[in-house]
C-alpha cells in the first residue's frame, strides 16, 4: 500500500492544506490507498489553503446553501412532523436504530424532512446542495473541525494543493476564529503580488459575493478558475482602508522552500508547507548553501499550515541522530512510530523559526529538534495541532477525511491545544512577511537574533 501521511493544513489551493493514506471505497468497502492527514492545513490547522485554504479553514461555518440540512432542524419540528403524518401519510417510527446513525427510522426521518423542504420552503430547492450538505452534516457532527467531507471537485483542489501546481492567483488563505478571510501567504511572482495584494490582507468580496457566509473551500472555488481569466476582489487593509483589485489567473508552481545566505557562514532556509516535491527541494537548497560556505543554519517554518507527514520526517532523516522523529496513537492505543537512521544526521548549529501559525507538521518538525537538543527555537508559541487524519477517496470521486489518532514527540509530549514554546520568546517582526517582494531579510528581527547566536556557537 502506497502511504502518504500528511498533517494539514491550504489557494494554496494552501493551508490546510495534509498527510494521507488513499483508500478506494465502493459499498463501505475500502480499496486501495488511504491518505492519512494531519491536516490544512488547510495552520486552517488553521490548513491554510490556496487559493489555499488553511488550516484554520477546514472548518465549522459551512453555510452554504442546504448545508444545514442534517444538523438544522426546524424550530417546531415535532409539530411539522406531524402535520406530515396527517396530511402527507408519512410514518416516522423509532424501531430497529441500534448502534447505527444510518437505520431505518433515520432514513424515513431523512425522507419526510425532504418532503417537509419540497413542499414548504418557499423557494426551489437545490437537490446536489441538500444531499451535499447531508454527507458534510454528519461529518460535522463529530464536533471535530478536522474531519470533513468534500465533494469530488474539492477532493482535487486538495490534492493539487499538496503538488504545488493550479491555476489561481497565488495565494495560501484561512478563516479566523471570528470568520473572516485572511490572507496568509502572497507567493513570489505570482499575480496576487503583481496586483499589489499582501500578507494580512482580509478578502471581504469575491466580485460582488460577501465572503461572510461562505466556507473556506466555496471561496478558494471562486478565487480559482480558468486560466487567462480574471478574478475581482474586494479587501479590506492592515490600516483599515478598503480597496477592490482585478487579479489574473493563471498556472501557478509553488516551490516549498527557499534559501539564501543570510551572513557570512550563515544559511537561511524558508519551508513553506511539507508537500510532495519539498524533500528533493530541501537536499538542493542544502547542497548550494554548503557549496556557499554554510556553517551554521536557520529553519524557518513560521506561518507553515503542515503538510505530508512522510515529508516532514524524511527530511528530519538528514537532521537527526538515530532515534524516533514522531510517533501516532489511535483509540486503540496502537502506536505507529516514525524512525531516523542517523547517517545523514546535521551536524552544525541550528535556529529554527517558529510562529503562531505554524502547525501540524511544522511542529513535529520543530517537536524533534527541540527533543534532540539539536538546536534553538525562535519566536511564539506554535498553533497546537497535535492529531493526524486520514483522508479516504469514496467510488464517486468524493472523499472524507476523518481523524485517526493523535501525535507525540520523541519525549512523548502531546502538544495539541498547547503549543510549542520557544526558547527565545520574540514577537513577531514589522517586515516578517517572508512571502512577499518586499521583504527584507536583514531587518526580520528574528532572523537577525537567529543569526547571532549562531555566529556566537561557531565562535
Amino acid at each position: 500500500m502506497d502511504e502518504k501521511k500528511q498533517i494539514s493544513s491550504e489557494e494554496t489551493e494552501g493551508s490546510p492544506r495534509p498527510e494521507e493514506k488513499q483508500t478506494s471505497i465502493d459499498s463501505g468497502e475500502p480499496e486501495g490507498q488511504k491518505q492519512t492527514s494531519i491536516d490544512s492545513g488547510e495552520t486552517e490547522g488553521k490548513k491554510a489553503l490556496p487559493e489555499k485554504a488553511g488550516r484554520g479553514s477546514r472548518r465549522k461555518a459551512r453555510k452554504e446553501k442546504g448545508g444545514s440540512f442534517v444538523r438544522g432542524i426546524f424550530t417546531g419540528a415535532l409539530a411539522t412532523l406531524l402535520i406530515l403524518a396527517l396530511v402527507l401519510g408519512i410514518s416516522v417510527y423509532s424501531a430497529g436504530k441500534g448502534d447505527s446513525a444510518v437505520n431505518p427510522a433515520s432514513y424515513a426521518k431523512l425522507m419526510a424532512l425532504e418532503k417537509i423542504i419540497k413542499r414548504y420552503y418557499y423557494q426551489d430547492v437545490d437537490k446536489d446542495a441538500m444531499e451535499k450538505g447531508m454527507y458534510k452534516g454528519i461529518m460535522e457532527a463529530m464536533g471535530d473541525p478536522y474531519t470533513e467531507y468534500y465533494t469530488a471537485r474539492e477532493y482535487e483542489d486538495l490534492m493539487a494543493s499538496m503538488t504545488g501546481s493550479f491555476v489561481g492567483i497565488g495565494v495560501s488563505m484561512t478563516k479566523t476564529e471570528d470568520g473572516k478571510i485572511k490572507v496568509v501567504t502572497v507567493y513570489d511572482k505570482s499575480p496576487a503580488s503583481e496586483a499589489g495584494m499582501v500578507s494580512g490582507d482580509i478578502i471581504e468580496k469575491v466580485g460582488d459575493q460577501s465572503t461572510a457566509d461562505l466556507s473556506l473551500e466555496d471561496i478558494v472555488a471562486k478565487v480559482r478558475g480558468q486560466a487567462d481569466s480574471r478574478v475581482e476582489l474586494t479587501l479590506r487593509r492592515a490600516d483599515g482602508s478598503e480597496e477592490t483589485l482585478s487579479v489574473a489567473r493563471r498556472r501557478i508552481e509553488i516551490p516549498s522552500v527557499s534559501h539564501r545566505m543570510a551572513a557570512d557562514g550563515i544559511g537561511y532556509v524558508r519551508i513553506d508547507q511539507f508537500s510532495e516535491n519539498t524533500l528533493k527541494e530541501y537536499l538542493a537548497a542544502m547542497d548550494d548553501l554548503k557549496k556557499q560556505g554554510m556553517k551554521g543554519v536557520i529553519f524557518d517554518v513560521r506561518n507553515n499550515p503542515g503538510g505530508m507527514v512522510t515529508s516532514v520526517t524524511d527530511i528530519l532523516n538528514h537532521i537527526l541522530p538515530e532515534g524516533t522523529s514522531v510517533y501516532m496513537v489511535d483509540k486503540e492505543g496502537k502506536r505507529t512510530d516514525y524512525h531516523t537512521d542517523g547517517k545523514d544526521e546535521l551536524k552544525m548549529p541550528i535556529a529554527v523559526l517558529i510562529s503562531k501559525d505554524s502547525a501540524s507538521a511544522a511542529e513535529i518538525f520543530a517537536g524533534a529538534i527541540r527533543d534532540y537538543h539539536k538546536g534553538t527555537l525562535i519566536g511564539q508559541t506554535t498553533f497546537g495541532k497535535g492529531i493526524v487524519q486520514q483522508t479516504m477517496r469514496l467510488a464517486d470521486g468524493s472523499a472524507v477525511k476523518i481523524t485517526v489518532s493523535s501525535y507525540y514527540t520523541p519525549n512523548g509530549e502531546s502538544i495539541h491545544k498547547k503549543g510549542i514554546q520557544p526558547d527565545v520568546s520574540m514577537e513577531d517582526s514589522d517586515t516578517k512577511s517572508t512571502d512577499t517582494g518586499t521583504y527584507d531579510i536583514l531587518k526580520d528581527n528574528e532572523v537577525g537574533r537567529a543569526i547571532e547566536l549562531l555566529q556566537d556557537q561557531l565562535k
